[in-house]
């Protein structure tokens, strides 16, 4: 049996989503496989985190989770190859055909047919490594990374390893699909936490009565048995709380109450937390307080350390990095030909100003990736709003083009200010003045 799936020494991981710990279990770990089991969905995404790339197995035949649960955690994870464990009748479910046609690669009906379990996990085990050699630095192997080397960037990087390794809670602000969940990642990342749970929690997205229960686990006697709050799951690691400026005054209030006792009431009692807390936003949260509409008293808790991301506009020189990355990432995960951008569309990509940031580019780069039937993409395969850069005047092209040089010419000198004035064959006080015209460099 062991033939069926071992290509060297290197064990596979198998990580069952759902399920009751069926004795095939047994059998396939004794073949050499690292089984785990996830009885709780909100528990997966950490999971996958700890494992890494491997493959998943949503056993359905017991109707432990919603679909759209379950399909929400396949699709924000697509390094694991995918496969589904029904019972016969679940064939006659639109439902459930169509997750599988969409979202698996195999699927196997009860009773477990152990052999063709261990033969088809094996294969995908074997695409996995082959995966890693044609895809070296394909996403699925660092997820969470800050990329480029701009000087803002570099700074980022910098401050975020400054902080990681303290227990202070945090607030990252920037403006929308800058990164900053990439940034809390990558705090949690660089911290003793690491091998605790990330948990996401946006503010936005719940009501009130919502937020107050899957945070802080009120109104317990109404969920399900094993509920755990998204405190609860962030014990020992990192909660980001996403738009904080949206949070009622009375979930604000609560948040205030933990922070100052870090308490949750369980079914057995009150418990403990110790979780780091990051908030981010994208509002001014300082004037949300002087308009009393946020916690004067809450804003000077979290504020202990504050983290700013820079627009993309500003780090024009990471766009051709996050670009190439990001084809490679893309035509791995549609199996598409395309490796490479032209050098005239990464021109365009450079001075195009992105109002949407990170966030945009990755959605112009997917397109691109899509649309493109060869090796190279070219600039005709992206959607660019040419229509508005041809309206920009003279003034606002000589205004870039200077802040462009400016950005060139410290990340040239490491940021260097001395140097980058005399290489310019300008005065201290006058690159300090360009500097701040342009907001590189904050006072």
């Amino acid at each position: 049996m062991e033939n069926y799936f071992r290509m060297d020494s290197i064990p596979g991981s198998l990580l069952v989503i759902g399920g009751r710990g069926d004795s095939w279990y047994e059998k396939v770990a004794l073949s050499g496989w690292k089984v785990e089991r996830c009885g709780d969905l909100r528990l997966g995404q950490a999971m996958i985190e700890r494992i890494g790339p491997c493959i998943g197995l949503i056993d359905l035949t017991n109707d432990d989770f919603s679909l759209s649960a379950i399909a929400y955690l396949v699709t924000n994870n697509k390094h694991v190859r995918w496969m589904a464990y029904i019972k016969d009748r679940q064939l006659n479910q639109d439902s459930i055909c169509q997750f599988i046609v969409n979202f698996c690669i195999d699927f196997f009906t009860s009773p477990m047919p152990e052999k063709l379990l261990l033969s088809s996990i094996g294969h995908q085990l074997g695409m996995l490594k082959l995966e890693k050699k044609v895809w070296p630095d394909n996403l699925s192997d660092n997820q969470d990374c800050l990329i480029g080397n701009s000087l803002p960037t570099k700074r980022l990087r910098e401050q975020i390893k400054r902080i990681a390794n303290t227990d202070a809670n945090i607030i990252i602000s920037g403006e929308r699909g800058v990164g900053k969940r990439l940034v809390a990642k990558s705090i949690h990342d660089s911290s003793s936490r690491s091998k605790e749970p990330f948990v996401v929690v946006s503010c936005s997205a719940l009501s009130e009565k919502r937020f107050e229960r899957e945070v802080f686990g009120f109104e317990r006697e109404t969920q399900p048995p094993g509920f755990q709050s998204k405190l609860e799951e962030a014990h020992g690691g990192t909660l980001l709380i996403k738009d904080i400026t949206a949070l009622p005054k009375s979930q604000q209030n609560h948040l205030l109450n933990f922070i100052n006792h870090p308490v949750v009431l369980t079914e057995l009692g009150e418990r403990t937390i110790d979780t780091r807390i990051i908030v981010s936003t994208y509002n001014d949260l300082e004037q949300t307080v002087q308009e009393k509409e946020f916690s004067s008293e809450l804003f000077y808790l979290l504020k202990i350390l504050k983290v700013h991301v820079t627009p993309l506009k500003e780090r024009c020189g990471d766009v051709a990095s996050i670009a190439h990355y990001y084809v490679q990432q893309f035509s791995r995960e549609y199996n598409t030909q395309a490796r490479s951008i032209s050098s005239q569309a990464i021109k365009a990509l450079t001075h195009y100003h992105w109002p949407g940031n990170v966030r945009e580019l990755l959605n112009q780069v997917k397109r691109a990736v899509l649309v493109c039937d060869g090796l190279v993409i070219e600039l005709e395969h992206f959607d660019l709003p040419t229509q508005i850069q041809n309206t920009r005047s003279l003034k606002m092209i000589r205004e870039d083009s200077e802040k462009e040089a400016l950005i060139k010419i410290l990340e040239l000198h490491d940021g260097q200010v001395s140097l980058a004035a005399k290489e310019l064959k300008i005065s201290r006080a006058t690159m300090y003045r360009l500097l701040g015209k342009h907001k590189i460099i904050s006072e």
